[in-house]
């Protein structure tokens, strides 16, 4: 299955990937993810991927 028929996820508060990875061997395709802590973000790069930022959520949801 292709990403673009996957039912989509995004992981705010995404920590080291841990749900973003449930997510994934379930069938999603993760598409954003965001942590406030830097660690956080540099883990969560090595285990799931590069589409992750580093920011506070509330500031980024408010950017919508």
């Amino acid at each position: 299955m292709s990403d673009i028929t996957k039912p989509t996820a995004n992981d705010f508060f995404c920590v080291c990937g841990g749900i973003s990875l449930g997510f994934i061997q379930t069938g999603f395709y993760v598409t954003w993810a965001c942590d406030f802590d830097k660690f956080a973000v540099q883990t969560y790069r090595e285990n799931v991927g590069n589409h992750v930022i580093q920011a506070d959520s509330l500031s980024v949801y408010s950017e919508f």
